[in-house]
This record gives structure tokens, sequence and C-alpha cells, in this order.
């Protein structure tokens, strides 16, 4: 049953326990969930998820897979309902999957990002057709050795563009909330490495990716000293 709701060259992810950001509620942020990290979820054909897609003027939810029209696969926002509801906070942050081909391990990649910046999204793609991403890399994009994957509510975003600067390193960043390209452009990197990007900052550092922010980790990617 159908039912209406309102409302990534071989890549290798190395994934760090640092600060991973988390978005306060919208439209009027009062916290912030910085520290907070939503549960690591499997994104499979046959979980036990629902899963959301742009439709018309709304959004429509459906419990598998398949229901899901082919050409709104790119852009879904899935809700595992084996993760209890207070650990989900899905009225702030939710995870966005591309459905279109399962990776090796039969798992889909997945981003977090806020709820409103997936429904802003989905509804551009929607008229453009969610499979496509809605922008090309720029040509700086496409030849920096460190490029920062963030959101403009990210705290711990902020902080790793402040030491990029500091540092002296150049870096190329891109909001996967603002520019669907970008966001587009970080699931295919996880998909080709094999795992999903569960949080921003992420950071493409001469082909790595980084999750949450770890100077140590980019420094030695770049043979920088500290």
């Amino acid at each position: 049953m159908r039912s209406r709701v309102l409302g990534v060259t071989g890549v290798t992810l190395v994934v760090v326990a640092a600060a991973a950001c988390r978005e306060a509620a919208p439209p009027a942020p009062t916290t912030q969930l910085a520290a907070t990290q939503l549960p690591a979820i499997r994104v499979t054909k046959d979980a036990r998820m629902l899963f959301t897609f742009a439709a018309g003027e709304g959004f429509e939810t459906v419990p598998s897979l398949d229901k899901v029209p082919e050409a709104s696969r790119g852009w879904v926002r899935v809700i595992d309902l084996g993760v209890k509801p207070e650990r989900r906070l899905d009225h702030e942050l939710v995870y966005v999957a591309d459905l279109r081909s399962a990776q090796k391990d039969g798992s889909y990649p997945y981003v977090v990002m806020s709820r409103e910046g997936f429904e802003s999204s989905a509804r551009t793609r929607a008229g453009e057709g969610a499979t496509t991403p809605a922008s090309a890399p720029t040509a700086a994009a496409a030849g920096a050795r460190v490029i920062l994957y963030s959101t403009s509510w990210c705290p711990a975003c902020r902080t790793a563009r402040e030491h990029l600067k500091a540092k002296g390193i150049p870096f190329v960043e891109r909001d996967i909330e603002k520019d669907q390209g970008a966001a587009a452009e970080l699931l295919e990197k996880a998909k080709r490495a094999g795992t999903s990007a569960s949080g921003v900052p992420v950071l493409d550092v001469a082909g790595t990716l980084v999750q949450g922010f770890d100077p140590d980790r980019i420094n030695q990617l770049l043979g920088a000293k500290p």
C-alpha cells in the first residue's frame, strides 16, 4: 500500500571517530547536535524500511524498495524500522540513499542530511529526474586534492574549513544540501568505496575519503607537517 505524506577512480573510505555534524531542528535551530551520531544503518532490498520520494507536489512513502519508481531511486529517504524512534532524530536528520544499483555486499550507499535539505532538493530533482545530478563538478573541484563536503549548519565543517585555511591547504568546498550535484558526487564516491558517508564533514583528500574532521589523517594523506 502506498501512503502519501506531507511534507562516488576507486576511492577508499577512512571512517574516523571524529566529530560528524548533526543539525538542529529546522526552521529555527535552538540546539546543535554536533556530538550526536545517528546509528549506522544498512540499506538493502529486503531491509525492514520505509522509502520516501518526491511525487508530484508532495512525497510518497512505500514499504519496499520494489515499489519506488525507477526514475526516483537516485534520491530516496529511508527510515529503518529496526531503529527505535527516539534514536532516529528524523524530525531533524534523515538518511538519503541512492537505490539505483546495489554495492558488492548488496547494500546501497547513503548520506545524512537535514530533513529540510532533503525535501527541498527532492522537489527539484523530481522535476529533472531524480537520478540525474543537478550540477556537474566544477573544474576546480575536479582538479582539487582536497574537497570538503559540508553543510551550512555543521560546526565541525567550520572547524575543518578553518584548519585548512590556517594551514594554507588549497581546497574546494561543496555543500551537499545547497548543491545537489555535490550530494550526488559524494554518494557516487561512497558507492565506489563500498560504504556510506554517514555524516559531514567528509573530506576527499587526494582520493581518500575521510569522514569527520581528523587533522592528523589529513596531514598524513597530504604528506604535510602538523
